[in-house]
């Protein structure tokens, strides 16, 4: 099992950055890094299911492990979805010729505050070595559209 992690110091209060992740218009425009059109289908209570599909419904879904407001929020992802249902959880696709999977992995988001600014860590904890380029291309780019909104 490997660690991801991504940082990045925001100009903004953790409540402010908070909000840009979680809330559903803000959350659209920065995780369009991901893919277009994601967002999310959840209560963003702790236990409950969280999809993040596009408008078909197609995606991935995960369970909240963990929602401490303006601190900490964790996804344990389980799999994959389509037309907004679960798919089966040892379901693989081929994508750019890579065999993958999505469960099994921890997503987490940790808030800190130091002297007015906001660092936001994503640390990403499992066997994600066939998505490694793609973490380390979407998600500074993601990271930083989180920025740009929190310092608007």
């Amino acid at each position: 099992m490997k660690t991801y992690r991504f940082s990045i110091i925001i100009n903004a209060s953790k409540e402010k950055v908070w909000n840009i992740l979680w809330d559903e218009k803000t959350y659209r425009i920065w995780a369009a890094a991901f893919h277009e059109g994601t967002h999310t289908v959840t209560d963003w209570k702790t236990g409950s299911k969280i999809m993040f599909v596009d408008e078909k419904g197609n995606g991935a879904f995960a369970e909240i492990i963990r929602n401490i407001p303006n601190d900490t929020m964790t996804f344990r992802h389980l799999g994959w979805t389509g037309n907004f249902q679960e798919l089966p959880p040892d379901m693989e696709f081929n994508i750019g010729g890579k065999i993958i999977k999505w469960s099994g992995g921890d997503e987490t988001y940790m808030l800190t505050s130091n002297a007015g600014t906001t660092t936001l860590i994503v640390e990403m904890t499992g066997e994600f070595e066939n998505w490694e380029d793609q973490l380390n291309i979407t998600y500074p780019k993601a990271l930083a559209k989180v920025k740009e909104l929190s310092e608007q």
